[in-house]
């Protein structure tokens, strides 16, 4: 788009402003398991949304070959980086979670996959706090739980922990 006045361009990013990467929510939908049946907003430092791509198989009909795909794929987990707050414990949340899905005395997987699964909503935010886009990532489940990293020399720091989600596949919605 070539802009033939410093007032064109000034309109197009009135009319649609650029996104800014630190102004999102992240919303988590817990499993039956845990009793859960609302999204609850949690303080997140750093997402990443998984990438996509189409597995592809190489097919000659006639002529040179062509790439023909065959199924979507999603790169990756959905990482979530968690800040920790005084009074809230979002981590035991999770390791509870775990918990439904391997029984931590008798070591049995639950049976009922719906019980486990839940799901996780991102909102990327304008600066007035509209929301612009939204993830929708569906039959989320926590994979792993990073370690946390106390020490004496981190004074300006916060205690962080992230959590590996493995999911289904995901919906990117522009509102």
């Amino acid at each position: 788009m070539a802009f033939n006045q410093i007032e064109q361009l000034k309109n197009e990013l009135r009319a649609r402003p650029l996104l800014r990467n630190n102004q999102y929510e992240v919303f988590v939908a817990g499993p039956n398991c845990l009793g859960s049946n609302t999204s609850d907003l949690f303080w997140a430092q750093e997402v990443t949304v998984p990438g996509r791509a189409l597995s592809t198989r190489e097919i000659r009909t006639f002529g040179p070959q062509r790439d023909m795909p065959y199924e979507r794929l999603y790169s990756g987990d959905l990482e979530i980086t968690f800040v920790s707050q005084k009074g809230e414990n979002i981590r035991a949340y999770f390791e509870k979670w775990m918990d439904c899905i391997i029984d931590p005395f008798e070591n049995t997987i639950s049976e009922d996959r719906d019980e486990y699964l839940g799901g996780i909503e991102i909102d990327v935010l304008l600066e007035n706090g509209d929301v612009t886009a939204q993830y929708a990532v569906f039959e989320v489940f926590p994979k792993s739980i990073s370690p946390v990293n106390l020490s004496y020399t981190s004074v300006n720091e916060y205690v962080t922990f992230s959590v590996s989600f493995s999911f289904r596949s995901y919906e990117h919605i522009q509102k």
